[in-house]
């Protein structure tokens, strides 16, 4: 074989291997839970709601019943509120879900569009609170098999100073809103294990 034609070959390989990189998403990074015991940890299961979600067991379990709303974006779809408070209350995870009008093709993820929208929401969607500054998190991530979505929020709940993490985790057509939400500056030495929290929730089958 003459070195034109051994040339010409490697520089289609090459061609080839960049070309196809290009065809292939970046990975998105997997949200698993860390090393932190959580032998001892208790669950709750809400099927009619699709979702699971683990906690310490000195954490307490709030649900508060909601009527499903079809008026304005997002359209709330669970039929509970999953509050988790921490042990001396001054925090709160809190899972709830919505359903968007968009169509979205299966599998691709939570779009751009969804989650300014969302972010939107958050900002202007109830009057009791007060967004001051939103962290936006451009990358995507995978929570237990779900593709997942992340902000910081700074707020105002009646005039008294908060912070929201928050997690956007897409299962089919439904969107949970997955955050912490400290009521006392307290609450922020309990972020790492809210996260913990967060990390572990999982969707399991629907049932009326």
């Amino acid at each position: 074989m003459s070195k034109q034609l051994i040339y010409f070959c490697t520089l289609m390989i090459l061609v080839s291997l960049v070309f196809a990189a290009g065809c292939i998403d970046p990975p998105v990074p997997v949200l698993s839970p860390s090393q932190t015991d959580q032998s001892a940890w208790a669950s709750y299961v809400d099927k009619s709601d699709g979702c699971k979600i683990s906690h310490p067991a000195d954490w307490t379990v709030i649900i508060d019943k909601t009527t499903s709303s079809q008026t304005g974006v997002p359209y709330l779809t669970m039929e509970n509120i999953i509050h988790i408070y921490t042990p001396n209350g001054d925090g709160v995870v809190q899972v709830m879900g919505f359903s968007y009008p968009e169509s979205q093709r299966p599998g691709i993820g939570i779009s751009d569009a969804v989650y300014d929208e969302m972010i939107k929401d958050f900002a202007e969607g109830i009057p009791e609170i007060k967004v001051l500054s939103v962290i936006r998190d451009e990358n995507s991530y995978k929570i237990n098999g779900n593709s997942a979505r992340h902000l910081q929020l700074d707020l105002l709940l009646k005039g008294v100073p908060m912070t929201s993490d928050v997690y956007i985790i897409r299962y089919k057509d439904v969107y949970y809103s997955v955050s912490y939400l400290t009521m006392e500056k307290s609450a922020l030495s309990r972020s790492a294990t809210a996260t913990e929290i967060m990390k572990t929730f999982k969707t399991v089958a629907w049932e009326s």
